[in-house]
Order: structure tokens, then sequence, then C-alpha cells
């Protein structure tokens, strides 16, 4: 979060895959962060939760980590939500698992949702975590 911070222009919006502990570090980091994401299912890395469009995580204690605020998605169905989230803006910060055996989910499903209008521009490892930066191609 403190890399975003220092780098993040008006506008751009973090999809963090697991949305929880992002949301958790931002109250620590900065607050400024537009944060999105959801939750890649452990044991099938091409199912991902994420909340309706317009719903904000708002804790453990609440429930979300397993009420049907948060519905899965997969394939097609997952680059259009995906889709929601991004749509009004031309950079993405995308923080997901890097794949390290025993901890966060691969984000690569998540990547393939973005579409064809992004492309990666920087990339820093925070093994277990990935942050990826991307800027829309013809934005």
């Amino acid at each position: 979060m403190n890399t975003i911070g220092a780098n993040q222009r008006p506008g751009d919006i973090v999809e963090c895959f697991p949305l929880h502990n992002c949301v958790v570090a931002q109250s620590f980091y900065d607050k400024r962060i537009t944060l999105k994401g959801g939750v890649i299912h452990w044991d099938d890395y091409k199912k991902v939760h994420m909340p309706n469009s317009g719903v904000s995580w708002e804790g453990y204690r609440n429930g979300d980590a397993t009420n049907d605020r948060f519905k899965p998605f997969v394939g097609r169905d997952l680059g259009d939500r995906i889709g929601e989230d991004i749509a009004d803006t031309d950079h993405i910060w995308l923080i997901a698992g890097n794949g390290t055996q025993g901890y966060y989910p691969p984000g690569g499903v998540v990547e393939g949702g973005l579409g064809h209008d992004w492309a990666l521009v920087d990339e820093w490892d925070f093994t277990p975590l990935s942050l990826k930066y991307y800027k829309r191609e013809n934005g």
C-alpha cells in the first residue's frame, strides 16, 4: 500500500485479491486508495468471489467473508464484473498471489479478466503477493 500511495494518480483503482487483507493494510497506510477486488477461491483458481457492484467489504464481523455479498464469478462473468470496477479508470494497481505454494492463489485468472485493453507498465514482488501496475492502452 505504501508503494501505491507514493505513486498513485488521481482516479487510479486498486484491484486486490485478497481484498480483505488490502482493506486492513489501507487503514494503516493510505485511506485515499480506492479499493476493489475480491478473493480467488483457494481450491478452484478459476473462481473469484467478489462483492456485488457498489458494495464494499466491511469486515469479518459483518459476515462479509461468508455471506451472499461475495458471489462467485468465472469466465466471461468474471471479466464483466471486473470491467464494472475499472470502467472509469485508465490505471489499475493489481495485487494478487504470485503462486507461492501454501499462500494466496495466483492472480492469473484476474489478469485474464482485465481484457486486452490493458498494458503492464511495472511490477513488484512482495512474496507471497505481487503488485502490478497497468495502463489502459487506448485511454
